[in-house]
């Protein structure tokens, strides 16, 4: 949790260590009472986590009937232990769903909802990858595209966005970008170049703006125009990259396959040229004491978030 009002002390403290322990105890004191606050939006959180389990055992029992019990408990047991710090994140944020005026909501609305579940089915795409499962990592893997282009637009077309939306969107993207590339890397789907540019990509952004809201202060995350096509025409690429073993690619597979490799890693590289320009730029703006750091993130999804 990044409370500014609590970080200011913190920096001032040059991060002692009892000033960390204070930073820490004040923040889970905070996700407490924000809990308590808002009982009911409480309790949607987790009953939003248990229909995700519930959601991940129909998925279980329909790839044990079609191919394989031993990955199906395996996809059930690492979906179950991801859910737990899932759903108690969410819980401690809940100070966080509030409308655009500001008033809390009394529940998890629709698109945080799909944001959620996007991330749940880290897992799942994981082990169906590791374990050849083809066709179920494929249609998790659209599954979630979907979500992501469903919880941006649903968030704009209903006016539902909300602060956490806003925070929990960009975060789920670049952890699923990195499983899904490590998951890729580990079979072979392409090459280790790539995979160390996923690292180099989501790792920078996930660690940079961590960075820049401990020491420096609140970080806003924008999407632009060329991180919506560039999200699209990652999708794209990746979809037909875990096409070709699941139905198969026809005779173009030959050709296709490693052109979408190639440009899966090409637009990594144009991301990781791009993060270094934003950590230029938002080091610059920190050196001229700029109020407000903006990071203009090129997404993995094709939508702004929720």
């Amino acid at each position: 949790m990044f409370i500014e009002e609590y970080l200011k002390d913190l920096r001032a403290q040059r991060f002692r260590p009892d000033a960390l322990a204070r930073y820490v105890s004040r923040a889970w004191q905070r996700g407490k009472s924000d809990i308590a606050a808002n009982p009911g939006a409480s309790r949607s959180i987790v009953v939003l986590g248990l229909a995700l389990f519930g959601a991940a055992f129909a998925g279980c029992v329909a790839l044990a009937l079609s191919s394989d019990l031993v990955t199906a408990r395996r996809v059930l047991l690492w979906s179950g232990l991801w859910l737990l710090p899932l759903t108690a994140g969410l819980l401690l944020h809940v100070g966080l769903l509030r409308d655009r005026d500001g008033y809390s909501l009394s529940a998890v609305n629709l698109p945080t909802a799909l944001t959620a579940a996007r991330l749940a089915v880290v897992p799942a795409l994981a082990v169906t990858l590791l374990t050849h499962h083809w066709r179920a990592a494929f249609w998790i893997f659209i599954a979630a595209m979907w979500s992501d282009v469903l919880d941006g637009w649903l968030a704009r077309r209903l006016r539902q966005e909300t602060r956490l939306g806003t925070i929990f969107d960009p975060v789920t993207d670049i952890i699923f970008g990195l499983a899904l590339f490590l998951s890729l890397g580990a079979v072979h789907l392409v090459g280790p170049w790539v995979v160390a540019l996923a690292v180099f990509r989501f790792g920078g952004l996930l660690v940079g703006g961590a960075i820049l809201n401990v020491f420096y202060g609140p970080v806003r995350v924008n999407s632009t125009l060329p991180g919506k096509v560039s999200g699209f025409i990652m999708g794209v690429l990746l979809g037909f990259l875990l096409l070709g073993p699941s139905y198969g690619a026809g005779r173009l597979g030959p050709i296709l396959t490693p052109l979408a490799q190639d440009g899966a890693g090409v637009l990594l590289a144009g991301g990781v040229v791009h993060g270094a320009f934003l950590a230029w730029h938002n080091r610059r703006a920190i050196a001229e004491a700029q109020a407000e750091k903006v990071i203009r993130d090129v997404r993995f999804g094709p939508r702004p978030g929720a």
